[in-house]
């Protein structure tokens, strides 16, 4: 049977590059997200755009 062997400093390490790219991945999001949602107000609320922001 295999073993494991966890240093906790791996751990850690692993956890903050988890951490850099989940932070990447928001900014992403609301980069995407805000000019949506500004398109949505420009159509006055309505619409497919609206649904998108």
């Amino acid at each position: 049977m295999s073993r494991y062997s966890m240093e906790p400093a791996e751990i850690d390490a692993v956890h903050d590059r988890t951490t850099v790219l989940g932070n990447e991945l928001v900014d992403q999001y609301e980069a995407v997200r805000r000019p949506l949602a500004t398109a949505g107000d420009a159509t006055g609320g309505s619409g497919l755009v609206d649904l998108a922001g």
